[in-house]
Order: structure tokens, then C-alpha cells, then sequence
């Protein structure tokens, strides 16, 4: 055997929901020395990729217009011979809003409204099981304002990750300080990432805006303005599945779930 061991470098496939932090994580990982990936797949890399949440790529348009009938189970098996973890990643539902309504809420110019319902098909697949209507779901009886589709989105998003066992769950938030655990035995890497939030708010769901609030800020907005239009049943699964994942929310959100 040679005295020169080699340390074998794990492929990791990082995945949330849109408006999730995928800038930040990917720049993250390629900080600590994770050569990874945003949005397009690279033999031997590892990939950070919200729409391989369902096993597929889902923003690929032929996708789009026709969802893999079979995502739940075999779609994924492909996924996990690619990549040897899969690392879910968190963040705060009402801090991710105002991007979601962007996402999910609009028409993009370069392909027609499927394109926003690949969200609500690909979901509605996976967990067909539960009969989950993603048009009119089950919190109310008439179609849900864009706010609660939003979270609504959010919370089945996250859902559908969760059944596919991913094996670590992390905040975003926490993310540079708490990943690092996860990968040392599995790849090598630095403990520490430089992070230039000046740059890093420039991509992804925090592209800066003229007059855009802070996220501190927007969460005053959310508790004043979008909290009144949020339906109890549903605030309180959101509430919820935020809790599992280590979220605390405004006194006026915990009240409202009473």
C-alpha cells in the first residue's frame, strides 16, 4: 500500500426553497473549500440547487410543462447515486415572502405561467398521497391571497424535502457556524468562511433594491401588514414546521395561533 493516502472528497447536493439562501450557502461552501455549483450541475462537484427538491431538475422547461410522473421514489434514487448527501437547508418563512411573492405571484417574460405552476404540479406530485390541492388547499374553503400561497408553498416545499430524508437539516441563518461539523470527517475543508454581505446581498433573494427594507425591517411589514391576512389553520403549520426547524416568532405571530 502506498504511504500517500488519499482523502476521499464527498459530492454533496444542497437543496431549499426558492428565496431560501442558495447564494449564500453555495458562496459559503466554496469559502470553506466545498467546490460546488449554483443552478448547474458539474460532474465531480457538489451542486446547490433549490428546484432538485423533488428528486428533478424543476425548473428545466421541459419539466416545467410535463413534472416526471414518478419524482417521488425514482427520480430521487438518481439523485442519491449522484450525490452521497443531500443537505437541507432553512430559512425564515416570513423573511422569504416579499422574494416568493416575486417568484410565485408573476409572469417571467421568457416562459408563460406554467413555469409558475412547475411550484404547485411538482409538489402536488410528490405528495399526491396526502391529497394536498395546491390550487385550493384545505385551510380554507376559496383560493388563498398571495401571502398564504406563499407560505403555503413554503411549508409543502419543505414538506416534500423532508420525506426525502435528507441528512442534515440546517438554518441558513446558523449556517456558515453549523455546517462545518457535517462535512469535516466527509470532505476537506476549512472551518471558517470569509463573508462579504455586501456582495452577497447583491445575488440571489436579497438583490438590492432602491428602498428595499431590511429583513429586520421587513418582518415589522410582515407582522403589520400580512399577518391580519394569513388564516389561523394554515399560520399555525407554518408556525410549526418553523419551530422543528429552530425558528422564534414575533409575539404578535404566537398570539395569533392561539
Amino acid at each position: 500500500m502506498s504511504k500517500f493516502l488519499c482523502f476521499r472528497n464527498s459530492i454533496f447536493l444542497a437543496v431549499g426553497s426558492p428565496c431560501g439562501g442558495s447564494h449564500f450557502i453555495n458562496h459559503t461552501l466554496n469559502e470553506m473549500g466545498v467546490k460546488c455549483e449554483i443552478e448547474n450541475d458539474s460532474p465531480g462537484k457538489s451542486l446547490v440547487m433549490w428546484a432538485y427538491a423533488p428528486g428533478y431538475d424543476a425548473s428545466h422547461p421541459e419539466n416545467v410543462k410535463r413534472p416526471p410522473k414518478e419524482l417521488y421514489k425514482k427520480n430521487y434514487d438518481k439523485v442519491r447515486d449522484t450525490y452521497e448527501y443531500v443537505i437541507h437547508y432553512t430559512r425564515n418563512p416570513f423573511k422569504s415572502i416579499p422574494c416568493l411573492k416575486e417568484e410565485l405571484c408573476a409572469i417571467k417574460k421568457d416562459l408563460d405561467e406554467e413555469y409558475f405552476n412547475i411550484m404547485r404540479h411538482g409538489v402536488f406530485n410528490g405528495l399526491k398521497k396526502a391529497k394536498w390541492d395546491l390550487i385550493n388547499p384545505p385551510w380554507q374553503n376559496k383560493p388563498l391571497n398571495s401571502i398564504e400561497f406563499c407560505l403555503d408553498f413554503w411549508l409543502k416545499w419543505h414538506k416534500i424535502i423532508l420525506s426525502k430524508k435528507p441528512d442534515i437539516t440546517i438554518k441558513v441563518e446558523n449556517f456558515a457556524n453549523d455546517i462545518y461539523d457535517f462535512l469535516k470527517d466527509k470532505t476537506q475543508c476549512k472551518n471558517t468562511a470569509k463573508l462579504d454581505t455586501s456582495v452577497q446581498h447583491n445575488t440571489g433573494s436579497r438583490r438590492k433594491a432602491m428602498g428595499r427594507p431590511s429583513e429586520d425591517e421587513e418582518m415589522q411589514i410582515f407582522v403589520k401588514e400580512m399577518l391580519p391576512k394569513v388564516n389561523k389553520p394554515l399560520l399555525k403549520e407554518v408556525v410549526k414546521m418553523g419551530n422543528r426547524f429552530g425558528y422564534e416568532f414575533p409575539e404578535e405571530v404566537v398570539i395569533k395561533c392561539k
